[in-house]
């Protein structure tokens, strides 16, 4: 190949990341090759064996780092030239971004470091995605780890406020966590304003809630009228289990109520 050709060639492939590392791959390979070939008679035997174990071991580890590349960065290996609207690239990378980052949410260990957590969720609110946020948050409530899940819960609610949204349901989780952290009074101030503010998210479980949080303060007849509310939800006998794991010191009436007992109190 002459000179000029080759200088044309190596433009076309610098145009993309592919390119540049094909590029790389051929000038690396091919000097091994040259150095190889000229100096043999001048080097020793051990500086043979470096360079025929350098040629021999090479191209099997580009191979492997290509295929991780394409496996884990394959849209990154592209230039948005490789496309006939570059709309469609900044789209493309969008959409990966969004899926990348929704499985790191999906995968992530609620027993684990919450500083990784609280990348991931800030991760999820740069982009946008509420739901997904809310459920690290939760991953963590569901283990128990009541204080880290509150500090997750009041990210996602700091970032709503600034974005000028409201969110009564994250006032049901944040209560969630002050019950778990033995915080009744502060659990109660949060349902009421759900029930207050929001009555359509005022079903089952913030009754139950707030009504192990009266039951917790004393207010036993404030208590036993939402828990009767609570039965009326059509649903309700399927939670049996779950009121009895997280709030058994009313769920026996809980029981009973669904059961059509202690119907006058």
């Amino acid at each position: 190949m002459e000179p000029g050709e080759f200088s044309t060639s190596s433009k076309a492939f610098t145009k993309n990341p592919l390119g540049i590392i094909a590029l790389f791959i051929f000038l690396v390979y091919s000097i091994a090759s040259l150095v190889l070939g000229v100096s043999a008679d001048a080097l020793n035997v051990e500086q043979k064996w470096a360079f025929v174990l350098f040629l021999v071991v090479f191209p099997p580890l580009v191979l492997c780092a290509f295929v991780w590349l394409v496996a884990n960065h394959a849209v990154k290996l592209y230039s948005p030239s490789d496309f006939q609207d570059e709309r469609s690239y900044v789209e493309l990378n969008q959409k990966i971004e969004l899926v990348e980052i929704k499985q790191k949410a999906a995968q992530v260990d609620p027993r684990g470091d919450i500083r990784e957590a609280q990348k991931i969720l800030n991760q999820l609110l740069a982009m946008g995605l509420i739901d997904a946020a809310k459920s690290v948050a939760k991953a963590f409530l569901k283990v128990g780890r009541y204080s880290e899940s509150l500090s997750l819960f009041e990210e996602i609610g700091i970032y709503l406020r600034r974005a000028g949204k409201s969110d009564c349901k994250m006032l049901s989780y944040k209560s969630y966590c002050l019950i778990g952290l033995c915080k009744y009074s502060n659990a109660t101030d949060l349902l009421l304003r759900v029930r207050q503010d929001s009555p359509s998210d005022f079903d089952f479980w913030p009754k139950v809630a707030l009504s192990y949080c009266l039951e917790k303060e004393g207010k036993k007849p404030e208590s036993d009228e939402l828990l009767r509310l609570a039965v009326m939800d059509i649903q309700a006998k399927g939670y049996i289990n779950e009121v009895r794991n997280r709030y058994p010191e009313i769920s026996q009436k809980f029981i009973d109520y669904l059961s059509g007992k202690n119907d006058n109190g």
